[in-house]
């Protein structure tokens, strides 16, 4: 993910760490700030962010750290607005969902039942601020949640966000050993 962040150009990077957090420092450097989320066994996404929200402060790319992509995916998101990488399929239980109208999310959730495809965890937001207000508004009630339950409300309040279609791009969340070798299957890892 690095390397594909700055062959896009992006250089300012932050890694938000829990779990064998002493595993990341190496990539420490002048661009490359870790940010240790203490709560990271009780909270979720939206727990992990609210601790790196203090490093944004323009628009920025998101990114959850245990999915694979394809460099492609991230030039397809990087264009003027919000924009969320959307593979459209037919979703299981487990996905994180979106109804789509045109090319605007019309709402996002594990729990919809009829959707149009899968967020896959990358975006680019350009209402950061947006983003940070309605993260400090959720974080006590809400900190072992998903990130998208910011986006839900924003949508919920009347702002835009863009279903970039990735289209045959390959990524892959990994969350367990299967997962990774049925991403070697599609893929040289070298």
């Amino acid at each position: 993910q690095i390397d594909i962040l700055k062959e896009a150009g992006i250089n300012d990077i932050i890694i938000v760490t829990g779990y064998k957090k002493e595993l990341f420092e190496k990539f420490k450097s002048e661009n490359i700030s870790i940010v240790y989320n203490p709560f990271y066994k009780k909270t979720n996404v939206l727990g992990s962010f609210w601790f790196a929200k203090e490093y944004i402060n323009e628009p920025f790319v998101f990114i959850h750290a245990d999915t694979f992509f394809e460099p492609k995916i991230l030039k397809k998101i990087l264009s003027l607005g919000n924009n969320l990488a959307v593979e459209f399929k037919d979703c299981n239980e487990e996905e994180m969902k979106v109804k789509v109208e045109g090319e605007k999310i019309k709402s996002i959730s594990k729990e919809l039942t009829d959707s149009d495809g899968e967020f896959i965890g990358i975006a680019k937001f350009d209402d950061y601020k947006s983003i940070k207000k309605v993260v400090e508004d959720l974080i006590e009630e809400h900190s072992n949640s998903f990130f998208e339950k910011v986006i839900a409300k924003l949508i919920n309040d009347g702002k835009e966000f863009k279903a970039v279609n990735i289209g045959n791009a390959i990524w892959e969340e990994i969350d367990f050993k299967e997962d990774y070798e049925n991403l070697k299957k599609r893929v040289n890892l070298g």
